[in-house]
């Protein structure tokens, strides 16, 4: 009886061996995949977990047209809170600081924006300018002496020093300067000789530079649309310090002038000669006059 060959090319089965068939391969695959997305769910859930906050009671969320100054203004409004102009731009301020926000005029629908500061005993800064340092002293009086001071620009006012109807809120607030009407771009001088103790973004403000004169005269140009100078610099009368805007809360470009004497706000046209701000609009003021 002759005994069977087993083919070529053919290896016999050794004991306990299988072979995986393609549906066996399959299975295994899908489980895999199964577990893969599994992980990642897992891993996706827990990161959300640890980085998810809860709104507190404090929290705003921004809705679509909302701005800080607004929001703000209104959420003072309910807890009592009476602010002057400077009072509520030094917040605003403090809020975009305290949420570490590098452009308050930039906020999202959405965002959630913590407004504790507005709930502390404290939380309202001095709206006036800081008192000048020692060095600041020092650099204000080895100025040169100027024969008096010149207007930051002409052009015709808008707005008046005192009570008045905010035109972005509506609330009746003290108007701390005066608003002068220019196109963006318009150059800006400061009153005279200086040293400019801020220069930046201010909140409601915009961005604002703030100057030290002698005498006890401060100045602050706001809503501007770019900076020429920055902050620890000596600057002449002649020197631009940045150029018309309407950066901030404002309606329209203009600039924004405040006058501190001896740390107190006061009205620029005591200081300056309202012909030096517009002459222009004085001129045809007095020829419609003569006309009639």
């Amino acid at each position: 009886m002759s005994s069977l060959l087993a083919p070529k090319n053919v290896l016999p089965f050794t004991n306990r061996q299988t072979v995986k068939t393609p549906a066996t391969a399959q299975q295994t695959s899908k489980k895999f995949q199964e577990a893969l997305t599994k992980a990642t769910e897992l891993r996706s859930n827990t990161s959300t977990k640890t980085t998810q906050t809860t709104p507190s009671e404090n929290t705003y969320a921004v809705l679509q047209g909302d701005t800080l100054s607004e929001i703000v203004a209104s959420e003072s409004k309910k807890l009592g809170i009476s602010q002057s102009r400077s009072e509520l731009y030094a917040m605003v301020n403090q809020i975009a600081v305290h949420n570490h926000m590098a452009n308050p005029d930039t906020i999202l629908p959405g965002q959630q924006i913590d407004l504790g500061k507005l709930g502390s005993a404290n939380s309202t800064p001095a709206t006036n300018p800081a008192s000048m340092s020692e060095t600041v002293t020092q650099q204000v009086s080895a100025l040169p002496t100027e024969t008096g001071l010149q207007s930051p620009l002409t052009g015709k006012i808008t707005s008046l020093f005192g009570m008045r109807t905010h035109p972005v809120l509506g609330e009746t607030l003290h108007h701390d300067g005066i608003d002068i009407s220019q196109p963006t771009g318009t150059p800006v001088k400061p009153l005279s000789s200086g040293v400019v103790t801020f220069a930046g973004n201010n909140g409601g403000y915009g961005l604002m530079v703030e100057v030290a004169h002698a005498d006890g005269l401060t100045s602050r140009y706001a809503h501007l649309s770019s900076l020429s100078v920055s902050k620890g610099d000596q600057i002449s009368q002649d020197q631009v310090l940045g150029a018309v805007g309407q950066s901030g809360m404002t309606t329209g470009p203009h600039l924004h002038l405040e006058i501190f004497r001896q740390n107190s706000p006061v009205d620029p046209l005591t200081v300056l000669d309202r012909s030096q701000i517009e002459p222009t609009f004085l001129v045809a003021g007095a020829r419609s006059s003569l006309r009639m």
